[in-house]
C-alpha cells in the first residue's frame, strides 16, 4: 500500500494517496511490522505537510518518532566492541530515537 500511496501522491492524486497511507499503517500494525509502520507514518505525515494539514503531520511525525524508537529498542543491539570506542556525547546519540540520528546524519552531511 505504501508505494500506491507514494505513487498516487507524485499523480496529485491525494485523495487515493491519502486511502493508501491509511492502509499501509493499517496494515504494518495488524502483522506487527514495526519499522514498516514507522515508515508510513513518516511518509504520511511529509504528505499531510505538502497538502496543509499541519495538525495531522505533526500528530504523525510523533507517532513515527514513537515507532522508530520501539523498533530500535527492541531490535538494535550495539556489540561490546562499538560501546567501548563511544564518547559519552556519542553514546547519548545512541539512546536517542533513530529520528534524532537521522536527523543529525543530514544535519552532518550537509
Amino acid at each position: 500500500y505504501l508505494l500506491e500511496a507514494e505513487d498516487s501522491y507524485c499523480n496529485n492524486d491525494f485523495d487515493t494517496a491519502k486511502l493508501f497511507y491509511e492502509k499501509a499503517i493499517t496494515s504494518a500494525k495488524d502483522h506487527k511490522f514495526v519499522h514498516e509502520e514507522a515508515l508510513a507514518y513518516e511518509l504520511a505525515a511529509y504528505f499531510y505537510l505538502e497538502v496543509g494539514d499541519t495538525d495531522k503531520a505533526m500528530q504523525y511525525f510523533l507517532l513515527a518518532h514513537e515507532k522508530y524508537h520501539d523498533w530500535v529498542s527492541c531490535r538494535f543491539i550495539v556489540p561490546s566492541f562499538i560501546l567501548q570506542s563511544l564518547t559519552p556525547s556519542t553514546f547519548l546519540l545512541f539512546k536517542g530515537s533513530v529520528w534524532e540520528v537521522r536527523l543529525s546524519v543530514q544535519v552532518c552531511s550537509r
